[in-house]
């Protein structure tokens, strides 16, 4: 009987040895992705708040539109923001790249044309331009199961109808932007 017990301890003591690294791995794999949700939750709210604001105002300096980002992308070190003016028609007015990465994004914005979903237009909504943000920061300081289970970035878009007849930009980000700044 004694030999019985001693065995069916051994037994349990290797099936605990053999699922304790599967129990922490799944931990950890439970909290990198806790992770990603949380900081993905953080990203939509940052460039989705930084359409509704663009789309709200009459102008905008470079000083203007840096102490915006200092604020709306402080939770993120690195990142590409592309903020555009789009017709309702996809063709661009102006875009402008911002933040310390390049080439993470989709090519969603290019110099001329939105190439990227637009929401369905509400009668009389369809002259009104769109404030369009796209935003991206790399996967990497994300955890290690972020890596292995998703893209290496993180990606959104925002989009917000202008409230005022389009959003002039000052001189240096006109210029910026290609626009001709004689007018």
């Amino acid at each position: 009987m004694r030999c019985g017990h001693r065995r069916q301890r051994g037994v349990s003591l290797v099936e605990t040895a053999l699922l304790l690294p599967i129990l922490i791995g799944l931990t950890f794999l439970a909290a990198d992705l806790f992770r990603v949700n949380m900081v993905r939750g953080q990203m939509e709210q940052a460039i989705d708040t930084l359409s509704s604001v663009l789309a709200g105002q009459q102008t905008l300096s470079e000083g203007g539109l840096q102490q915006l980002l200092d604020v709306s992308m402080q939770h993120f070190p690195d990142y590409q923001l592309n903020l555009a003016e789009v017709q309702s028609d996809r063709t661009v007015v102006w875009w402008l790249q911002r933040g310390n990465e390049t080439h993470l994004c989709d090519d969603r914005i290019s110099a001329s044309q939105y190439n990227g979903e637009l929401p369905q237009d509400d009668e009389g909504a369809t002259k009104v331009p769109l404030i369009v943000v796209q935003g991206c920061i790399p996967a990497r300081h994300l955890g290690l199961a972020s890596r292995l289970l998703m893209k290496s970035r993180l990606q959104t878009v925002a989009m917000s109808r202008q409230l005022l007849d389009g959003l002039q930009l000052d001189e240096a980000l006109a210029k910026e932007a290609g626009l001709d700044t004689d007018e």
